[in-house]
């Protein structure tokens, strides 16, 4: 495989004797060749960790070719910055800091090393941290083994220290500051004297210290939920943004947890026209469509009727994983109503999403196979068509909503948590106190010697907009 004008790397298959000599096995070893002007070096080094690392089946084939490839281009700039200065050769942590800038601005920010654009184009930060932990997993291993690292034709000393590892994945700070006795080695690469960090790896001016500070802006809330076009997605938004919810609790719903406006009376004894989306512990609750006294809880139900486990007592391995923080509730069978605070046009877009579902339910009878309610609609995988959704599908969906609407997701509290925060905002903005949000939201860690939650009828007096469709929602 041919990978540039210099290097090339060779997979050789070569006999791997010992025991019986009938059983006699091969392998294939991969040996990487750099050629220069005097001739051809094999770095053996780097093709005995790629051996064993293989052998061993510590990693793929595939991530093999990641770390050749990540060496390749650690040679290429080295030897580029060694030809810039008449100094000695860079040390590992300086060329290792200079490696990790180059991979996250581009071959554009240092314009004096005169890097292949195409082989040096911006990744992004934790693409580059994994290589540079591929690297320093290969320096290890040469300084365990050799004594050194060999880069061209110096043998360099790797020592594990503080040094840019821990730097580099705490954003917050500078990943440079161990160099700062070489800065007049930086000044020849860059003109503008020091580097300036990409903005992912900037300090950030000062650290969010409340819940204004750390919720999405309403306006483009609103924005993103109008242009989704999957009522799943939509309706689990607005929950999260108008309802409080955590973002695994919309996935830990039943098809029996979205009841129409009419079944407020059952349990608060007083009218709303929002619907009434039952927030029930996973496992405990014996809310199983009907209010009253049942022997049953969900886990049984789960067990006798699909011979399945509560999604949050999966492994966190399993696909289908979704977790269960610690929740007050407001009804003797473990669960506690969403509150929604949403103008009229948000609980119009939540009831048309609703149905929707509910037919596609119907439809495919996918109450014979689980009870969730939100699931995958539009999937071109026939294995995932009317399964639960998954944890990691919301948060593509929201990446891809954001960036839908010309926004830039994770930037600006434009992230799933943050709408929870803007859903307190709201209600404190209302005048509700602490533990009437603490029973909203579900909080359990305030004032535990408090008497069993707020009656919801009297949540509902304290939320008379509530009842009349929707409130004025303030950025």
């Amino acid at each position: 495989m041919l990978l540039n004008y210099m290097t090339c790397l060779s997979i050789l298959t070569l006999p791997i004797s010992g025991g019986n000599p009938s059983k006699t096995t091969t392998q294939k070893v991969p040996v990487l060749f750099h050629l220069d002007l005097q001739g051809k070096t094999a770095y053996w080094e780097l093709a005995t960790y790629l051996f064993w690392a293989l052998y061993s089946r510590i990693f793929s084939a595939r991530k093999a070719r990641n770390v050749t490839l990540a060496f390749l281009r650690f040679i290429e700039l080295h030897g580029a910055a060694l030809s810039q200065t008449a100094t000695s050769p860079l040390s590992l942590s300086h060329a290792l800091s200079l490696y990790c800038f180059a991979r996250v601005s581009g071959a554009s920010a240092l314009p004096e090393l005169d890097l292949e654009k195409n082989r040096w184009s911006p990744i992004a930060v934790r693409s580059a941290a994994t290589e540079f932990d591929e690297l320093v997993a290969f320096m290890e291993f040469s300084q365990s083994r050799y004594g050194h690292v060999r880069i061209g034709t110096h043998q360099l000393i790797f020592r594990k220290a503080t040094y840019v590892g821990k730097a580099f994945k705490a954003p917050t700070r500078d990943f440079l500051v161990h160099v700062n006795t070489q800065r007049e080695i930086w000044q020849k690469f860059i003109s503008r004297g020091h580097p300036e960090l990409p903005k992912v790896l900037r300090k950030p001016s000062q650290k969010p210290s409340s819940r204004e500070q750390k919720s999405i802006r309403t306006e483009e809330l609103l924005t993103i939920i109008d242009h989704e076009p999957n009522p799943v997605f939509k309706s689990v938004f607005i929950i999260l943004g108008f309802g409080g919810l955590r973002l695994s609790e919309p996935l830990h719903f039943w098809q029996t947890d979205i009841l129409p406006p009419s079944y407020w009376g059952q349990i608060g004894g007083k009218e709303c026209s929002n619907p009434l989306l039952l927030r029930c512990h996973p496992s405990e609750s014996t809310y199983l469509g009907s209010f009253g006294h049942t022997k049953l809880n969900r886990a049984s139900f789960l067990a006798n009727r699909y011979n399945a486990l509560p999604r949050h007592k999966l492994s966190n391995l399993d696909p289908m994983y979704s977790g269960w923080k610690g929740t007050k509730f407001l009804h003797k069978q473990m669960f506690t109503p969403t509150f929604l605070l949403a103008p009229p046009h948000v609980s119009k877009q939540l009831n048309e999403c609703f149905s929707e579902i509910r037919s596609f339910h119907q439809v495919n009878q996918t109450s014979e196979c689980h009870p969730y309610f939100f699931c995958n609609m539009h999937t071109t995988h026939d294995a995932y068509f009317g399964q639960p959704l998954k944890i990691s599908n919301l948060q593509r969906a929201w990446n891809l909503a954001v960036k839908r609407v010309a926004l830039e997701p994770h930037r600006e509290n434009r992230n799933l948590h943050a709408l929870r925060h803007r859903y307190i905002c709201t209600a404190r903005n209302m005048g509700l106190d602490n533990f009437t949000i603490q029973d909203i939201v579900g909080h359990s860690n305030i004032e535990s010697q408090r008497e069993y939650g707020t009656e919801i009828s009297q949540i509902q007096d304290l939320i008379p907009r509530l009842q009349m469709g929707g409130v004025k929602i303030n950025d």
